[in-house]
C-alpha cells in the first residue's frame, strides 16, 4: 500500500523508489525491453522506461483504474492484458491507452501470458485456477491443482513451465511442466501473495508470503 520498493542485492535488503504512496497491485516487465515497467492497481496505472527511476501516469480508457490481474506479452511490450474488478478481462495493444473487454464474465487475481500468443492463466482465489486458449475471450478451469484455490502465477518462458501457490490446507508453491496437466509441489509451504521467475535464468525464484517475508531459491525451487 506504501508504493515500490527496489532490492539490488538478491532481495536482501530493500529500497523506496520514486513510486510513492502508490498501491500496486502487480508489476509487468518485458524481457524485451527490461528498463519498461508497468505498475497497476488501486488507483494505479503507471510506466516507467527507464528501469523504475521516474514514473509517468497512462492515461486510459479504461472504465475503472482497479486493476487486480496484470500481463504483458514477453514479445512485445505494447500488448497489455488486465482484469479489471467489476468490468472483466482487457487487452490493450499500445501500452495501455485504448482498450478492448475480452470477457466480462470472470473475476482474477492474478495474470500470466502463456506459452503461445492466445494463453493466458489467472488465478481467482478460493474459484482456482484458470486457463484461456483464446486471448482471454474465453476461459477454462483447470481442476488438478492441489489446495483450495490459487493466488499468484507466473510462466518460464524459456521452458514453458508453470508456478502456482495455492490456498488452503495444501498451501503452497507448486510447479508443472505440462500447462497445468499435473503438479510438483517445490518446498514451500503456506499463503504465497507472490511468485516471480527471472527471465534470464529460470534457475532463479522469488516469492513472499503473507507476513511479508522474501524467499529466494537458485536452484528451480528444489532449496529456498
Amino acid at each position: 500500500h506504501g508504493g515500490l520498493l527496489v532490492s539490488r542485492d538478491g532481495g536482501a535488503s530493500w529500497v523506496a523508489t520514486s513510486l510513492q504512496n502508490a498501491d500496486a497491485m502487480a508489476l509487468a516487465i518485458p524481457p524485451s525491453d527490461p528498463q519498461i515497467i508497468y505498475a497497476a492497481g488501486h488507483n494505479v496505472f503507471f510506466k516507467s522506461a527507464d528501469g523504475g527511476q521516474t514514473w509517468s501516469q497512462v492515461l486510459t480508457d479504461l472504465p475503472r483504474l482497479d486493476i487486480h490481474g496484470f500481463a504483458i506479452d514477453p514479445k512485445n511490450a505494447s500488448r497489455v492484458f488486465a482484469h479489471v474488478v467489476g468490468f472483466g478481462v482487457f487487452e490493450s495493444r499500445n501500452g495501455g491507452e485504448h482498450w478492448e473487454l475480452l470477457n466480462s464474465s470472470i473475476a482474477l487475481l492474478n495474470l500470466a501470458m502463456g506459452e503461445s500468443e492466445g494463453a493466458l492463466y489467472g488465478t481467482a482465489g478460493q474459484n482456482g485456477f484458470w486457463k484461456s486458449a483464446e486471448g482471454g475471450k474465453t476461459w477454462s478451469r483447470l481442476g488438478s491443482l492441489p489446495g483450495q484455490g490459487a493466488i499468484a502465477v507466473a510462466i518460464d518462458h524459456a521452458l514453458g513451465r508453470l508456478y502456482v501457490t495455492t490456498l488452503g490446507e495444501g498451501a503452497g508453491l507448486y510447479g508443472s511442466a505440462d500447462q497445468g496437466e499435473t503438479w510438483t509441489p517445490l518446498g514451500l509451504k503456506g499463503v504465497l501473495l507472490a511468485i516471480a521467475v527471472s527471465p534470464h535464468d529460470p534457475q532463479q525464484l522469488v516469492a513472499v508470503d503473507e507476513a511479508g517475508s522474501v524467499y529466494a531459491s537458485r536452484d528451480g525451487g528444489e532449496t529456498w
